[in-house]
């Protein structure tokens, strides 16, 4: 069954359980939501790009084309958010959002006009104060716009371009950030598309159209940003992935035969004979190309969302027995899908271009 989010607890709530994230949504987030969602969201352009479900905002960040840009969180009654300088993010491009353990609100992306690619938001208290964490450099390496940013429980702080290979790193207690080129196992450059945070340790995935879909994982030697790297047997594009106690989902597109892909795995992620493909085809047909874009789980429950690529039409999948078997979840009327996020009743929040915004149980 399939229905638009109207849903109520004790004195008026809306309330939709725990649940854990989407693509740049770190696992194990708290998924509480008061009262009723709303019948749609600001992100008006292609897609919604970044995604954060919290006890009290379903935060939301937009920014494709030339308008709809900005971060936005629900909170019962509106999108809109007061911030300190006013309409900060009006004019911000945000990509990544997370809740870090020191309690500050990380957003990143690109602003135009601006410099900064990274700001920390105190959200205690409104209007939220808005401080720049990293700005765009001068030098090689220093200026782009942020793909993901990710800070560790211990502080030690990474950013990724969006279109390019440049990394960004900066432990904790220091003041500067610095260029790290040499983070991968296989001695090559590639391309991350996104990362996530398991505890401590970090991990991602990449690669671009010619290129064998890549798995990036936390290095053996205990060295903090260094990535062992597993070429899958697909090449293409894998735009994402989620993380929970190690375990790994990944997903993508299949470039050489336009079909959207899910990689799962059995065993250590480290092993590629762990690894294994669900072809999105075997599920939907294969007379029109498709792609996923984003990623999330809970448990045994994953979720695959993105699109039939020719036409923009939504695409979303679930598996409720850990990628064993696959079901078409997706809502009629969907447009493109970008993020998602799973409950604990096992149903799903997708979300997508067009103001899109559904349940799905």
């Amino acid at each position: 069954m399939k229905k638009r989010i109207q849903r109520f607890g004790p004195m008026g709530l809306f309330v939709i359980g725990f649940g854990v994230g989407c693509s740049n949504l770190d696992t194990q987030t708290p998924s509480v939501s008061p009262t009723d969602l709303p019948e749609s969201h600001p992100c008006l352009e292609y897609r919604a790009n970044a995604m954060l479900v919290e006890d009290e905002r379903i935060w939301l960040g937009c920014g494709e084309g030339t308008t709809g840009f900005g971060l936005f969180g629900w909170d019962g009654r509106s999108w809109q958010v007061s911030t300190e300088p006013t309409d900060y993010f009006g004019t911000f491009r945000v990509t990544s959002i997370q809740r870090a353990e020191d309690g500050f609100l990380y957003v990143a992306g690109t602003q135009s006009p601006g410099s900064d690619m990274v700001v920390r938001v105190d959200t205690a208290s409104e209007p939220f104060q808005v401080e720049s964490v990293l700005e765009r450099g001068s030098t090689v390496g220093t200026s782009f716009s942020v793909g993901t940013f990710r800070r560790t429980p211990g502080g030690f702080e990474v950013a990724e371009s969006l279109t390019g290979h440049d990394i960004l790193y900066r432990a904790a207690g220091e003041s500067e950030f610095s260029v790290t080129q040499d983070v991968f196992s296989s001695g090559q450059s590639h391309q991350i598309l996104d990362l996530e945070l398991d505890g401590e340790e970090l991990y991602g995935v990449g690669s671009t159209i010619s290129e064998p879909h890549v798995v990036m994982l936390p290095a053996r030697d205990a060295s903090w940003l260094k990535f062992e790297v597993v070429e899958l047997s697909t090449v293409g594009t894998l735009w994402d992935l989620s993380v929970e106690a190690g375990n790994v989902l990944a997903a993508g597109v299949e470039e050489t035969q336009d079909f959207g892909a899910i990689w799962t795995h059995q065993g250590s992620p480290n092993a590629l004979e762990s690894w294994r493909l669900f072809d999105v085809r075997d599920l939907v047909g294969d007379s029109r190309a498709t792609r996923f874009y984003g990623t999330c789980r809970a448990g045994d429950i994953m979720v695959a969302v993105g699109d039939y690529s020719q036409r923009g039409d939504g695409l979303a999948v679930r598996s409720r027995d850990a990628g064993e078997t696959w079901e078409d979840i997706t809502p009629p009327d969907a447009p493109i899908l970008g993020e998602c996020e799973v409950f604990a009743d096992g149903s799903v929040l997708l979300v997508g271009g067009e103001g899109f915004i559904e349940l799905v149980d």
